[in-house]
């Protein structure tokens, strides 16, 4: 059974009952889309009097590999039952119900989802195009609008930087990276994310996290937090364009601050040079880790040491 066929009974078309295609079959797709429905292969061709897709509305257009609940949203012509979403260079495409009338333009439909994005994305080479969503308003006859593409942004997981610290894990727990500065002096970790300090001569400059991203070594992001999962599991220690690297041995930790009731996750941490990997580890985390540990300062399992001359 097509989709054509199912939309004229919307109330049917998205229960998950029927003769449908089920959204599971989508488990191997580059995305996958929160209360939607999959259907395998290409989306119908735009019918003559299709309905457009009138907008479109996302917090941010940028996004991690394995990235969840990444907010997409929009609206759709007057008449329009659902809308289809087509990640460029997937196996299938998703169609999303209509929510309702949008207040803000008069006689236009509201859709709204999430998507969660497979870490496959990483693998796949776009060419000069680059990761987009094609979207197509549906009408109740099952007719598709003309598309209307929206450019995303696929960040790289390991940023380009002249020292960089990367652990990143394969389930969703919460570990924390800890980098340990030569002397034991300074820890950057999830509670203190940078070797900033506060001049004594005056106020902090504008833009502070804009000054130390770019003069200092950083924690950029502190994945699943508290176990509200992301699905990020990548954390970087970045020393920005204009840090200086202070010479001597610096040690990586790795802390199981909760394993969010798994029973174990497998991690990797590497130190990269200007890209080149110059250190790493793999490892597990168990239970017994985060039992065990405090969570400070001078947590978790020591991954490797590296020295800086």
């Amino acid at each position: 059974m097509s989709p054509r066929a199912l939309l004229p009974v919307a109330a049917l078309a998205f229960c998950g009952c029927g003769d449908q295609v089920l959204a599971n079959q989508g488990l191997n797709g580059l995305i996958q889309v929160s209360g939607a429905q999959f259907w395998p292969g290409l989306p119908p061709s735009p019918s003559d009097a299709g309905l457009p897709v009138v907008g479109i509305t996302l917090n941010t257009s940028a996004f991690f590999p394995g990235q969840i609940n990444f907010a997409y949203a929009g609206q759709l012509a007057p008449g329009a039952v659902a809308v289809s979403l087509y990640y460029q260079g997937d196996i299938g495409y998703w169609t999303v119900p209509a929510t309702g009338l949008d207040p803000s333009i008069p006689g236009s439909v509201d859709f709204s989802t999430s998507l969660n994005f497979s870490r496959a994305i990483a693998n796949i080479h776009y060419g000069d195009g680059g990761p987009a969503v094609v979207m197509q308003a549906i009408d109740s006859d099952g007719g598709f609008g003309p598309t209307l593409t929206e450019p995303l942004e696929l960040l790289s997981s390991t940023p380009k930087a002249k020292l960089v610290i990367t652990l990143a894990w394969d389930l969703e727990a919460d570990l924390d990276l800890h980098v340990v500065f030569p002397d034991g002096g300074v820890e950057i970790w999830r509670q203190h994310r940078s070797n900033y300090v506060p001049s004594e001569l005056g106020p902090a400059p504008p833009k502070l996290q804009t000054f130390i991203e770019a003069h200092n070594a950083y924690l950029d992001f502190d994945s699943n937090a508290q176990c509200v999962i992301d699905g990020r599991r990548v954390e970087n220690v970045i020393w920005g364009p204009d840090a200086g690297i202070a010479p001597g041995t610096y040690t990586v930790r790795v802390d199981a601050f909760s394993m969010c009731g798994l029973p174990y996750a497998a991690w990797q941490v590497g130190a990269f040079v200007d890209g080149g990997q110059i250190a790493g580890a793999t490892g597990q985390s168990l239970p017994s880790d985060e039992a065990y540990f405090q969570h400070g300062a001078g947590a978790g399992v020591t991954a490797f040491t590296f020295t800086v001359q």
